[in-house]
């Protein structure tokens, strides 16, 4: 470890990367996704038989069963995001696909060879910083390729490709400028002679006269269509020249004879929101429109009747028929897809992938939860749920309606808020949940809401047991349970009211029968700061919670002050705080702030070494000592808190956006990982596109001997490495006391080097006995073996060897007795005694 870094406990990010990239070399982490990701980001597709569902999920094409939901295929074609899928001919499960990079790809259903897929790249010529291809559309007839470039101008360019496709010899024509960007704002004709253009404020139909459907620029002639309402969306009927225009103000426009000089128009009109997407069915005697009432409504066409399926949970963003007439499927926000029947109009299943808010400007407020009765995790689901999703099966158990209220949509020039869940916690045994609500509408008193669930072994459902209203002034910041066993179950809340709560359990039976509360038995406060942050120590024993940038220690029963640390220089707010978890950790403390990383020492009461860097998360691994921290550009760094070197550092690990919830699971089975950090839990996050990854490490050389020898080097890091810095106790133990003051330059008592240095002088132990006093640690059993383990490797002084050197030479031929042993023997009689009287003495 680098010395002078370590004594002054702070280093930059680029420090960090330094030392890590000889670990870099061998190992390198990588992004799996757990989930199937958004699957409603583009329009799905049904196949010709209505059998599949094709959904675009990030760079893969996945095919659902429509009857089951599972999933059956998965195709790789793309190495980049995928904008759609497409039907190349009517009647056979021939597709294509385009992604964002403008790479075309023709491939069948239920083929694997690569063989059989044909890929083109297509360039845009004469044309600089293409953003992206936004939107993507194929005529079956003419076999060709409408695409929306963006080009960085908040609008896009439309684009059309003729066969062949090959780079030299693909036609293209660039038809308009100024399009909207988006998947459902260009719809083409059944003969590819007529495309409809959103653009802003006017309908744009451009139409091809030239008889062999492949004029040149001057050969497509443009009609604008203007309404003075901002268009939303558009449709092509299957036969017929008509145009179904969404737009705005939630009217359903039908365009017929738009090519004359007076184009005539149908209106619709039921929505009272924006129209999000409209769909013909394939006999052309239905149009179906959705958006963000929750509502599909069927419009028919001859005898303008309306038909409803109310109650489809969320928002609707695309709405998809088939070629048989048989099925329609309904895309919501949620990441979830309706199947409803055509005849009958009722909805006979939901495949529902893993679920989004896209209501809340932070989707995931509440983190990620473990359940360790299911082993899932648990996190924020559709407005006012928490999903409980199994990371080891990849599949979604079950959604929780924590808010009990309906989905309230939004009017038209007014926003309305619905409740969201903040925070969600986990019992140790599984069988309690505490949830917390929060609703602002910024005109009256937030709603605020701390709930305690049960859950029933007979009937394996979640019963609420306790509602408190208005359990702080102001938003709760963080909920915790205490997750030590045999202990009495508590938990507790902070809000920036400025004070912490401790919830237990209590009886409430009365003559109806036996039953139990919740309800609070104490509360903290520390110099009227907001508490930002809590974290219970894995014993229980204390309570660090953070007030602005304040870090406090508290007993909690009874809430009682020990001791607080602070620092001149670190002035930011705490945003998260956690307890070091493994063996030798647990006297440590992990705070993070926007700015910095800093770990305090317990023992020594002072700050062990701090790191700047910008982060987001913080995560701690609950069966070992190792951390992960995120950056803001996407770095992850696993760290051992009694160490400032790191143990792994992977630069851009997210590639896109960042982490918004990260949190250590236990595997469900023994780990193939070659990397001590990843033995015993996996590291799963949330990204900002809102889907699930798990974090993985490959190594590049030989794993099984890389493993050995890694644990080796640990092993003897852990032993014989420099003896670590002095505590009170240590202190006290120690039968030869000696100073870390250097002849070059004394250090400061209390600084963050060692926090304390030891003199030779009673004022100065009394001092240390001064110190010593202001916490309750854990058992002194505990304590004492520890402090062995401790003080053991380095035990011996020069002194001490010269004369035990004496005393072999005088009696070497009786038994001798390895000093060690008898030093390890008095030791373990140090770790059986009771020490009771001696705290009593400290406290005076």
């Amino acid at each position: 470890m680098d010395q002078d870094k370590t004594l002054h406990g702070r280093e930059s990010l680029t420090d960090a990367k330094a030392r890590g990239s000889s670990r870099e070399a061998h190992e390198k982490i990588i992004s799996v996704a757990t989930d199937w990701g958004p699957i409603v980001q583009n329009k799905p597709l049904l196949s010709s038989d209505s059998r599949f569902l094709l959904v675009v999920s990030g760079k893969t094409v996945k095919v659902l069963s429509t009857d089951s939901g599972k999933l059956l295929e998965e195709h790789l074609h793309h190495e980049h995001k995928i904008i759609g899928v497409c039907h190349v001919e009517e009647g056979k499960d021939q597709y294509v696909s385009c992604d964002e990079s403008g790479l075309v790809c023709f491939w069948k259903l239920q083929s694997t060879k690569k063989d059989d897929v044909e890929k083109y790249a297509l360039s845009i010529k004469h044309i600089k910083n293409i953003s992206a291809v936004a939107a993507f559309e194929f005529c079956r007839r003419t076999r060709e390729l409408f695409l929306v470039i963006d080009c960085k101008r908040k609008t896009g360019a439309l684009y059309r490709f003729s066969p062949p496709y090959n780079t030299s010899k693909c036609r293209q024509r660039m038809m308009q400028r100024y399009v909207q960007l988006g998947q459902n704002k260009i719809a083409v004709s059944s003969s590819g002679k007529t495309l409809a253009v959103c653009s802003f404020k006017q309908l744009i139909i451009l139409q091809n006269h030239s008889p062999d459907h492949s004029g040149g620029k001057k050969d497509w002639l443009i009609h604008k269509v203007k309404d003075n309402v901002h268009p939303t969306c558009v449709a092509y009927h299957p036969f017929k020249d008509i145009v179904a225009v969404g737009d705005s103000q939630g009217r359903v426009v039908l365009w017929y004879e738009f090519t004359s000089t007076r184009a005539q128009q149908q209106t619709f009109h039921w929505h009272e929101l924006p129209v999000g997407h409209l769909a013909f069915s394939k006999t052309g005697t239905e149009l179906y429109s959705g958006g963000g009432e929750c509502v599909l409504v069927k419009w028919q066409l001859s005898s303008e009747k309306q038909y409803f399926v109310p109650r489809l949970g969320m928002p609707i963003r695309f709405v998809t028929t088939d070629e048989t007439n048989t099925l329609i499927a309904v895309s919501h926000v949620d990441n979830g897809i309706s199947i409803i029947k055509a005849q009958s109009y009722t909805l006979v299943g939901i495949i529902q992938g893993f679920s989004m808010n896209v209501d809340n400007p932070e989707p995931f407020p509440a983190g990620i939860a473990y359940d360790p009765r299911t082993r899932a995790i648990v996190t924020n689901s559709k407005t006012g749920h928490v999903q409980f999703y199994d990371i080891h099966q990849r599949r979604l158990l079950y959604h929780v309606n924590i808010t009990l209220s309906n989905y309230y949509t939004q009017e038209q020039h007014k926003r309305l808020y619905n409740t969201e869940v903040q925070h969600v916690t986990v019992s140790p045994n599984g069988l309690w949940m505490a949830t917390t609500e929060y609703r602002p509408d910024f005109e009256y008193t937030p709603e605020i809401r701390l709930k305690f669930w049960s859950f029933k072994q007979e009937e394996q459902e979640w019963y609420l047991n306790t509602s408190i209203d208005l359990p702080h002034q102001k938003a709760v910041n963080e909920l915790a349970f205490q997750h030590a066993p045999g202990k009495t179950l508590f938990c507790v809340t902070c809000s920036d009211d400025g004070k912490f709560k401790i919830w237990q359990e209590i009886d409430s039976s009365d003559i109806y029968g036996i039953k139990s509360s919740w309800s609070c038995v104490s509360v903290g406060f520390y110099r009227h700061l907001p508490a930002t942050a809590i974290s219970i120590s894995p014993d229980a024993s204390l309570l660090a919670v953070s007030f602005s940038s304040i870090l406090t220690l508290w007993e909690p029963s009874p809430c009682q002050l020990k001791g607080s640390f602070s620092q001149s220089y670190l002035t930011e707010k705490i945003l998260q705080v956690e307890f070091g978890q493994g063996e030798g950790c647990r006297s440590l403390v992990v705070t993070r702030s926007c700015e910095w990383l800093c770990v305090w020492n317990l023992l020594t009461c002072s700050l062990l070494w701090r790191v700047s860097i910008c982060s987001t998360c913080l995560a701690a691994d609950p069966l070992s000592q190792y951390m992960a921290v995120f950056s803001e550009t996407g770095d992850l760094f696993i760290f051992d808190p009694r160490r400032s070197k790191v143990v792994s550092v992977q630069e851009k690990v997210i590639a896109y956006g960042k982490p918004l919830a990260v949190a250590f699971v236990p595997r469900a089975k023994k780990s193939n990982s070659t990397s001590f950090w990843n033995y015993n839990s996996s590291l799963h996050y949330i990204s900002s596109d809102q889907s699930l990854h798990t974090l993985e490490v490959i190594r590049d050389l030989n794993s099984a001997n890389e493993k050995i020898g890694e644990e080796v080097r640990q092993l003897v890091l852990d032993t014989e490495g420099p003896p670590p810095a002095l505590t009170p106790f240590a202190a006290l133990l120690a039968p030869v006391r000696t100073s870390h003051v250097t002849e070059a330059k004394e250090k400061e008592t209390g600084s963050a080097d060692f926090g304390l240095n030891l003199e030779k002088s009673t004022l100065f132990i009394q001092k240390v006995l001064d110190e010593a006093r202001i916490y309750k640690l854990d058992s002194f059993s505990h304590l004492a073996s520890a402090f062995c383990k401790m003080v053991l490797p380095d035990a011996e002084t020069s002194e001490e060897r010269l004369h035990q050197e004496e005393v072999k030479n005088k009696v070497q031929e009786e038994v001798a007795i390895p000093r060690k042993k008898i030093k390890k023997t008095e030791l373990q009689k140090v770790a059986e005694t009771d020490f009771n009287d001696l705290m009593e003495l400290l406290a005076l």
